[in-house]
């Protein structure tokens, strides 16, 4: 198993930060800085399925595992959107499917933690 862990530390309250990272006209200018146009496409509820995607209808869809509103989001990716298409099951998406993204405080930090786990036919 593969994981990779990233940190850093915003002085501002969390309910600042959480407004930031997950407000419908915030997220597109936090997330140009390595994806211009990027946008979430969201209902924001527990189980629901989420589309990360860039302003060429190219991105990511994945399942919202929690949200905690100012305490913690999980994300579990399933498989990437090509031209507005999804697609969960190619070999080149069963390599990374199930990978899961993090963030939540840990110590009034913000911590992001995105972890790799592959099992038979890179589903965990």
């Amino acid at each position: 198993m593969e994981r990779h862990q990233f940190k850093i530390t915003i002085n501002a309250p969390r309910e600042r930060v959480w407004d930031i990272l997950w407000n419908d006209n915030t997220y597109p200018q936090w997330t140009a800085a390595f994806c211009e146009g990027s946008r979430a496409e969201s209902d924001w509820q527990k189980g629901s399925k989420i589309l990360f995607l860039d302003g060429n209808n190219n991105g990511m869809v994945s399942t919202i595992i929690e949200n905690t509103p100012n305490e913690f989001m999980s994300f579990k990716h399933m498989g990437e959107v090509k031209n507005g298409a999804e697609d969960t099951q190619s070999e080149k998406v069963m390599q990374w499917a199930g990978a899961y993204g993090e963030l939540y405080p840990d110590h009034a930090r913000w911590r992001n933690r995105a972890a790799s786990r592959y099992g038979p036919g890179g589903r965990v």
